[in-house]
């Protein structure tokens, strides 16, 4: 992974049209406040920065300075972009003491450069009145922001730390110095480039993570005896250039910035990017990893997508996504880099790394709509779907792990995690699909994708198995599950329409335990039918055509000798499927009202 980042980070650094990727010594920062200064190292104005309008207004500019190691308890200054406490001495008792480091770090690289402005930054720093001609009300707000500041040169108005003296001068300072606590210099092999270069004991601190520290997150990281070897402390032990670790920390910055190479999955952030400049098919596995199929399959645009032609475009390669076509524009040999990153306090925590092509990708998109095909039952998104196993399909009930995990088996064409499976089977013991109209398709359907994925990966002739869960009633299935839930559905419409308006049917009280030990609850389901069914033969033809349809289900069930005591969680999963599916097809025969809510099929666009 860290050879990928750091092949992502030259590429953009060769690239003219990036001006997101700094150099060796620099990294991008958020920054709040321009101090300008005089020749005499006085402020002569301090300028808060904003950008953006309305609701989207923000208190900072994003700005490339002298480069932000890990700053822990201790002291230690940044180089012309720094808090108050560094810069002016506000703040604590402490504040004096970092004032003083701060100072003594400029007096070191700015030293012997000629430059007016770097003169002007030694005299703000050996002037005791430098603050003087700033408002009371501003000094205020600069010791209680916690936010960077930076120089601003009076006399030419351009920012001190982007001058070219000053710029030569941290350079010379920067790879000079090694960038640990005990100025320690180790050589070796660099395990990413292979070179033989100065090692980096401290992997590059990754600012801007959701849920980690602010002041950034190692990647690479080794804080116990335990995890060393041979001696060697920190990174070390990880045998990493300071070159390549810079480039792959820059990297992963980038990637964490720039809101078209990532999405989050509860706390881990999913980083993605490709071997080449790729945006077409960027931006396609950006809405796919975003909405997992949601925004493909209702046409919204990528974030950022506002030219009219790029808009066309996207558009069109998502109907042809829809139709399981090749996108046309797209090489189907890019390869995608995917990591699953989570916070782990100070510290990155690695939960996945994929490579695949888009060509898979498509394939796999193409899959996955094949496997939740159901009848009667929309094209959903898997995280749409995945809300049927949280409780009363509240986002917040969802289990993060359970996203994760059938992203992954998504994008890799492999079985969905078997909790799946036990949580749709709890949540159908639980409210047996009664909170919405759409629930028991919408189960039924992830049911079916759980059970085919599994069958094609772990059954000898997956084509026959397959061939047995489909996407409507297929009556040659002799699986025992989906024969009971059959024959179940057929019973639940004999009591509906039998005793119209009843308030409690037997879906509300024996679904479960039906799917569970059907030889001790079908007996007793068996008489209140023979009651049903006697009294809608007196109706005229409904009951006829249920008791004909209930005695082919039997046939299937009568040549596997009888009922079985109980059913597996498999078995289970087929027999909601059967009862859904059993249900669809009674409606379709007109059997029931014509007013039952049903969703779209899955081909139809209308």
């Amino acid at each position: 992974m860290l050879d990928k980042l750091n092949e992502l980070y030259e590429r953009l650094e060769a690239d003219p049209s990036v001006d997101d990727a700094p150099p060796r010594g620099w990294s991008i920062e958020k920054v709040s406040w321009v101090l300008d200064i005089d020749d005499n190292g006085f402020i002569v104005y301090a300028d808060p920065l904003t950008s953006g309008e309305g609701k989207n207004i923000k208190s900072f500019h994003e700005i490339v300075v002298p480069e932000h190691g890990g700053r822990t308890s201790g002291i230690k200054p940044f180089f012309l972009c720094d808090r108050s406490a560094y810069l002016l001495g506000y703040g604590d008792q402490k504040s004096k003491q970092r004032f003083e480091a701060s100072k003594e770090l400029h007096e070191t690289v700015l030293g012997s450069c000629t430059s007016p402005a770097a003169s002007a930054v030694l005299a703000f720093f050996s002037n005791s009145n430098r603050d003087s001609r700033i408002p009371e009300d501003i000094k205020e707000l600069l010791a209680a922001s916690s936010d960077f500041l930076v120089f601003r040169y009076k006399s030419n108005r351009e920012y001190i730390h982007g001058l070219g003296p000053v710029q030569e001068a941290w350079n010379s300072y920067y790879i000079a110095t090694p960038q640990n606590a005990d100025k320690t210099i180790a050589f070796g092999q660099c395990a990413v480039t292979g070179k033989q270069e100065r090692l980096t004991r401290l992997f590059p601190q990754v600012t801007g993570v959701r849920g980690a520290q602010s002041s950034g997150a190692s990647l690479v990281s080794f804080n116990n005896d335990s995890f060393e070897s041979y001696g060697k402390k920190q990174s070390l032990n990880a045998s990493i250039g300071e070159q390549a670790a810079f480039n792959a920390g820059s990297a992963l910055k980038y990637l964490y910035r720039d809101p078209n190479h990532h999405v989050y999955f509860g706390d881990m952030a999913l980083l993605f990017w490709t071997d080449r400049p790729a945006e077409k098919e960027e931006a396609i596995f950006r809405l796919f990893a975003d909405t997992g199929f949601d925004g493909l399959l209702s046409n919204k645009a990528p974030k950022g997508a506002e030219d009219s032609a790029e808009l066309a475009l996207i558009g069109g390669a998502l109907e042809a996504m829809r139709k399981g076509h090749p996108v046309e524009g797209c090489d189907p040999s890019t390869t995608f880099y995917v990591a699953g990153i989570a916070p782990n306090a100070a510290r990155l925590s690695l939960r996945l790394f994929n490579t695949f092509t888009f060509g898979e990708l498509e394939h796999n998109i193409n899959q996955y709509l094949d496997d939740i095909s159901m009848i009667n039952v929309k094209h959903r998104g898997l995280y749409s779907l995945l809300l049927q196993t949280a409780s009363q399909g509240k986002p917040e009930n969802l289990s993060k792990p359970l996203i994760e995990a059938c992203f992954v088996a998504m994008i890799e064409g492999k079985p969905f995690p078997p909790i799946l499976l036990n949580q749709l089977i709890m949540r159908m013991r639980a409210d047996h699909a009664k909170n919405h109209p759409w629930d028991m398709g919408q189960r039924a359907s992830l049911m079916k994708a759980y059970l085919v994925r599994h069958e094609r990966v772990f059954n000898a002739s997956p084509t026959d198995t397959q061939g047995r869960i489909t996407m409507s009633l297929n009556q040659e299935n002799d699986n025992p599950g989906y024969v009971l839930g059959r024959m179940f559905a057929v019973m639940d419409m004999a009591q509906q329409k039998a005793i119209p308006g009843t308030n409690t049917g037997i879906k509300d009280r024996y679904i479960g335990s039906a799917s569970t030990t059907p030889a001790l609850v079908f007996p007793n389901l068996f008489q209140g039918y023979a009651h049903h069914i006697s009294k809608l033969k007196k109706q005229g033809g409904i009951g006829v055509l249920l008791d004909k349809e209930i005695q082919r289900i039997a046939d299937l069930l009568n040549s596997q000798e009888g009922l079985p005591k109980t059913l597996s969680v498999e078995d289970q999963g087929n027999f909601f499927i059967g009862y859904y599916q059993e249900m669809q097809h009674i409606y379709n025969r007109g059997l029931s009202s014509k007013d039952e809510p049903q969703e779209k099929t899955a081909g139809d666009d209308n």
